[in-house]
């Protein structure tokens, strides 16, 4: 499960690229960030429509690489909610509502003779998105055991600064 496009592709491109096989879900499909900065709409919600659709047709070409199916959610990001990224209390009042969206999309296939793995972000970095979507996922924890193997990945770029890596790992373990 990734917060917004490209952090499965960023976390666990070499793991999806040997597994060949899943859902890609990203909960956070609209989006107005892009490192390009130039040659983008200046109306923000045609920037956000456009930016949401190159970031889309980006993870398209990695889940198509690596045999996964896409599934958008379609929540706003968190600059697009009117926050900062990395405003991380309010993770707090954003966990139900993710809490809620994951729930209504995690239904495993059925059938399933062992239960599919989900993956979650760590928070590592602090990004409210990510650490409101581990706080969903650990919240509900008991109920999606059920129904999934529960694994967190180390979120980069987040993860590659220790003193991050270390402090993530360690809220992590806390809960």
């Amino acid at each position: 499960m990734s917060p917004h496009f490209d952090d499965v592709c960023f976390s666990l491109g070499g793991l999806t690229a040997r597994r060949r096989a899943g859902i890609l879900v990203t909960l956070c499909s609209l989006s107005a960030f892009a490192e390009q900065r130039g040659n983008l709409p200046t109306d923000p919600a045609q920037r956000t429509e456009f930016v949401s659709a190159l970031r889309r047709d980006e993870d398209d070409r990695f889940a198509a690489h690596c045999g996964l199916t896409p599934v958008r959610l379609g929540l706003q990001e968190a600059t697009l909610r009117g926050h900062s990224p990395f405003d991380t209390p309010r993770a707090q009042e954003v966990s139900p509502l993710f809490a809620r969206t994951i729930a209504a999309a995690l239904e495993p296939p059925e059938g399933m003779a062992v239960r599919p793995w989900l993956f979650c972000p760590a928070g590592i970095g602090g990004h409210v998105d990510h650490v409101a979507l581990r706080m969903a996922v650990l919240a509900n924890r008991a109920a999606l055991a059920r129904r999934y193997r529960i694994a967190f990945y180390e979120d980069l770029p987040y993860a590659w600064r220790l003193s991050r890596r270390l402090r993530g790992v360690a809220q992590l373990q806390a809960n």
